[in-house]
């Protein structure tokens, strides 16, 4: 039942990191729990649905690095599939869908990105009909190489063109860039000084007299490792519960003008941990929210969900669609304002894979849906090396996040130097926050901050001072 079969090419060495990306979509955008086996070049897929889906995995890219690419609608069945071929196929039809889409929108496209379609759509047609397999093969990976060249030069023509749009229409919101401070740190701030319209601390308390715009929050971090250690010191879930909401109420109460926006709950994802379980999180989110209502809180509240392509449903057992745990927040007639999308970027085990920049623009329409502004919530490692295991410091129960290892920096850089300004043309889309100003704010994420532990600015910081030169 549900089974799937995939022909593993024999010149591609196909490493376990790629394939623990592995996991199918179905045609309601809900991962599947998958089992995977191996056997030699044999690839199967074990389902307990038996409807079509779209499998999802990290292909290499020489020029790219992985980049998570997908295959057409497929159904189950006895006779294997060939990988590439089918990755090659689904790739192309998503670019030439949106490329059709956004040309009918009046967008202009150079020579360039139409003939790297057409180059994908003759090697495509070359692999199809090729009677030898190594041949076949060669077709199916320049076929995707060539749809990616034309996938980031369309993602950027897109930024190009209807960016300036977006900001001359005076009824959309104006966008902005922040960074999240776990704590106020004076040498921090004076660093980012200039570089952010809004900074995010977790407690007004630590509110400098000097920040115009804050974000206050999160008020509950519901992910692994997340709470803080007076929660986690408490005997059970209601005394953890109330222990929130005084805090909740003592910060509601005491709000500095400064706060624009209340982050309410983070971290939700659909699937407990052992600090939280699933059930847990979702009342203690509709605790959170109703105790800011009951206050009197006037400041706009936002949630945000970690992972919002929801690729944990497929390692997991049992869990829900953030999508859902959004409807049914909102169908609580509980007062929300803004949804976060929190993508911890090429992390493992618990952050986001890198995908191709236009499932990033799918990513969005699809939460725009909801009507609310967006806000992206994001982090991704520069310029970090693994520690040797001798004098690394103990974590204990910590989860600690590392690279993946399909990207370099200059790779993470040039997939962020397309999707950010995609991002920024999307009228849905409000805020960007990077979230971590320092390497060292939160051990579970190491590497990303937009300062190093000396202060010295990192690529991320450079690229928001690039983005605001270009687009505003």
């Amino acid at each position: 039942m549900g089974l799937l079969k995939f022909k593993i090419p024999d010149c591609w060495p196909l490493e376990r990191r790629q394939a623990s990306s592995l996991h199918v979509v179905g045609l309601d955008g809900i991962a599947w729990p998958c089992r995977i086996g191996r056997e030699d070049q044999l690839l199967t897929v074990n389902r307990n649905k038996d409807e079509s889906g779209h499998l999802f995995m990290a292909y290499p890219f020489p020029e790219d690095g992985e980049l998570v690419v997908s295959t057409g609608t497929l159904p189950e069945g006895t006779t294997p599939y060939d990988l590439t071929r089918e990755l090659a196929r689904g790739t192309l039809n998503r670019l030439r869908n949106q490329l059709s889409n956004w040309q009918e929108g009046g967008l202009q496209l150079d020579e360039a990105i139409l003939a790297a379609v057409q180059e994908a759509t003759n090697a495509l047609e070359q692999c199809i009909f090729a009677t030898d397999s190594l041949l076949a093969e060669k077709a199916a990976a320049a076929s995707l190489a060539a749809s990616m060249r034309a996938t980031f030069g369309l993602s950027q023509a897109f930024a190009e063109q209807i960016t300036p749009i977006r900001r001359a229409q005076v009824n959309v919101p104006k966008f902005w860039f922040g960074a999240r401070l776990r704590q106020w740190d004076q040498a921090v701030a004076a660093r980012l000084g200039g570089h952010f319209e809004i900074i995010q601390l977790d407690h007004c308390t630590d509110l400098d007299p000097s920040i115009q715009n804050a974000v206050l929050g999160p008020l509950l971090d519901a992910s692994p490792n997340g709470l803080s250690p007076a929660l986690l010191e408490a005997d059970d879930f209601d005394a953890r519960r109330n222990l929130l909401m005084a805090e909740v109420r003592e910060q509601a109460g005491n709000l500095p003008p400064a706060v624009k926006m209340i982050h309410a709950v983070a971290g939700l994802n659909g699937t407990g941990h052992r600090q939280l379980s699933y059930p847990q999180q979702l009342q203690a989110a509709i605790d959170v929210l109703q105790t800011l209502e009951d206050s009197g809180n006037r400041c706009p509240t936002m949630i945000s969900f970690d992972g919002p392509w929801c690729e944990k449903l497929a390692w997991s057992v049992g869990g829900v669609h953030a999508l859902q745990i959004a409807d049914s927040l909102l169908r609580r007639g509980v007062t929300v304002n803004m949804l976060g999308l929190e993508i911890h970027l090429d992390y493992s085990p618990t952050g986001s894979l890198a995908r191709e920049p236009l499932q990033w623009v799918e990513l969005v329409d699809t939460w725009s849906q909801f009507g609310l502004p967006l806000v992206i919530l994001l982090r991704a490692p520069f310029g970090y090396e693994p520690p040797t295991a001798v004098g690394r410091p103990a974590s204990g129960d910590l989860v600690i996040n590392q690279p993946r290892g399909g990207l370099q920096d200059h790779q993470r850089l040039r997939l962020l130097e397309t999707v950010l300004p995609m991002l920024l043309a999307r009228p849905a889309v409000q805020g960007i926050v990077w979230q971590q100003a320092r390497d060292g704010d939160d051990p579970r994420y190491p590497g990303s901050g937009l300062l190093d532990d000396q202060l010295v600015p990192k690529p991320a910081l450079h690229l928001f001072d690039q983005l605001r030169e270009k687009f505003f």
